[in-house]
């Protein structure tokens, strides 16, 4: 009876743990989470084989720079995690993640322990392609009266829609616009930034050199706009290393004499100074000549070369503003760029759809109806009881999530979508991460190339129903007991987050940005579970109610402690 809803999972991990082969598991995601040796194929730092630069993610939304970092991450790592409170827009990242896997044509699975994670995903994204359906909902909650979706129903689906002709070239040329904008606000947004920077390296020299020029005398600075060349910053640096050994460096003492010297014509012949001024200024610089320390000098004269070389970076940054485009068109480019893309994406998704419904081949469409009869006739066990009806539907699974690229199940209904067939999938995404038992989700990590995993080490954790005694004997049983190897793979308290929190191979984004709560609750979690990580981007006008407040936070400050169990007043 306890196995009511667990018996095929329990199947399902017999097959993995008794008959499928190693070079089977290899080809999965689950190659980074039990390490075996080196895979025959290994991928370098979890980085997939086909994508180790930096992908450009179409969107739909308005994406943070932490989601953004996400998507690249799911299209680039073997294995990657995203994590944060609700309220951070966790739901919209998947979405995104999953539109753009559909757009690089390729099979991907959401899966959640509950529906509700699900029922947040899957109409965001059939909305976006409309009338169409881009994704697939396998299974749904007990009182929920939608379409229930099994290998039959889609089947039945692919045989009865009418063709639609050059629908899948017709997608292609709306993939190659679209990646024309986002190439076009890649590098419009490099300008910007480039433009930002230069903007900011002029403040900075600015500062800089009116610095330097204010520590230095007068006629120092009127002196060295007057020559054509004075010591570099290098060959000041090396007389003030000489300085520093109490070694004279005889040829600079002789050039900054010179140097001097012709400062003091010049000002000779400044016109009409009083001759008291003059012979001021004579005399300082004939103390500066006999000085038998030239540290002040050699300082004095290093400022003024520093400064005569910041001015001449200025001056170069000040050009190349003049020459690139202003700054407020970059941004009226960028930002037309992308209300562009956002049109564009949607017509991709929505051709991708239109693109499954091409004509089938004669041979893949008498497949289909054989394996919907037998079905039909026989029940779905007959995929497994009949092995030539089997091979033929391993052969024809693919073509089927060609038809609908991407999924959305419960964990433990995969097996009504999808065969226990290694890299079934391209991608599988994993949400409520730390409410999933490491068990229930192996079989969806051996069905995908790549996974994403999605969760909050802060929300309540899986329900086990066995004690630790019973969880080190039955380890020990089965040889699993070593804690230097097997330890973190404990079902007692691993829950899936912690599992893939602690592989090596894992990219990991904490997405920061809180758009739900009022700030003070938000903010008291903030600082109470998220060391203060959080930007809270929430305002009291969005929250706000026509209605009085039902409920307000008064502080008492008071002598109450924490017990074992509740907590005592002294």
């Amino acid at each position: 009876p306890k196995l009511k809803y667990s018996q095929k999972l329990r199947s399902e991990l017999r097959d993995l743990a008794y008959t499928v082969s190693d070079d089977d598991l290899d080809q999965t995601s689950l190659t980074s989470v039990f390490k075996h040796g080196a895979p025959p194929n290994p991928t370098k730092h979890g980085l997939t084989q086909e994508s180790t630069n930096n992908p450009l993610i179409a969107e739909f939304e308005v994406l943070s720079d932490e989601q953004i970092l996400a998507c690249k991450a799911a299209q680039k790592r073997t294995l990657s995690l995203i994590t944060g409170p609700p309220g951070t827009g966790k739901s919209i990242t998947v979405s995104h993640i999953l539109a753009n896997a559909a757009i690089r044509q390729e099979r991907a699975l959401f899966a959640s322990r509950n529906h509700q994670a699900l029922a947040a995903v899957e109409p965001r994204i059939n909305a976006l392609c409309e009338p169409d359906v881009l994704m697939i909902r396998a299974n749904r909650p007990y009182n929920d009266n939608g379409t229930r979706v099994d290998w039959a129903n889609s089947i039945k689906m692919i045989l009865a829609q009418p063709a639609v002709p050059n629908a899948h070239k017709r997608f292609e040329e709306s993939v190659e616009r679209l990646t024309l904008l986002l190439d076009m606000i890649q590098q419009t947004e490099l300008q910007l930034n480039d433009a930002v920077s230069m903007r900011e390296e002029l403040s900075s020299l600015s500062i800089q050199i009116d610095e330097l020029t204010g520590r230095s005398p007068e006629y120092w600075l009127t002196g060295a706009d007057i020559l054509d060349e004075i010591p570099s910053v290098a060959q000041l640096d090396f007389a003030q290393s000489c300085l520093a050994q109490e070694r004279t460096p005889v040829g600079f003492i002789a050039a900054l004499h010179q140097f001097i010297g012709r400062i003091l014509i010049w000002r000779r012949k400044a016109a009409e100074k009083t001759l008291s001024e003059a012979n001021r200024i004579i005399e300082e610089l004939n103390e500066v000549q006999l000085s038998t320390k030239y540290g002040g000098p050699v300082q004095a004269l290093k400022r003024i070369s520093y400064a005569r070389m910041l001015s001449q970076r200025y001056e170069n940054l000040e050009q190349d503003c003049r020459s690139a485009l202003p700054h407020d068109e970059l941004v009226s480019v960028v930002q037309k760029s992308r209300e562009d893309m956002r049109g564009a994406l949607s017509e991709a998704l929505k051709r991708r759809a239109s693109s499954c419904k091409e004509e089938l081949p004669g041979d893949i469409r008498q497949a289909f109806a054989t394996i919907l009869a037998a079905i039909q006739n026989r029940g779905q066990e007959v995929l497994s009881n009949n092995d030539a009806l089997g091979k033929m539907f391993s052969k024809q699974i693919t073509r089927l999530f060609d038809h609908y690229p991407l999924w959305a199940v419960t964990n433990q209904s995969v097996h009504r979508v999808a065969p226990l067939k290694p890299a079934v999938f391209d991608l599988v995404v994993i949400d409520e991460a730390s409410q999933c038992d490491i068990a229930s989700v192996i079989p969806l990590l051996y069905r995908a190339k790549r996974a994403v995993i999605v969760g909050d080490p802060n929300q309540l954790s899986h329900i086990t129903s066995f004690n630790a005694q019973t969880d080190l004997r039955l380890r020990a049983t089965h040889g699993v007991d070593d804690i230097s190897n097997f330890e973190r793979y404990s079902y007692l308290n691993n829950s899936l987050f912690d599992l893939i929190n602690g592989a090596h191979d894992r990219e990991s984004t904490l997405l920061i940005d809180h758009y739900r709560c009022d700030p003070d609750i938000i903010r008291y979690c903030n600082e109470s579970f998220y060391n203060g990580a959080l930007r809270i981007r929430s305002t009291r006008s969005r929250t706000s109610s026509p209605y009085p407040r039902a409920c307000i936070w008064t502080h008492v400050d008071d002598d109450a402690q924490a017990a074992s169990s509740g907590c005592h007043s002294k």
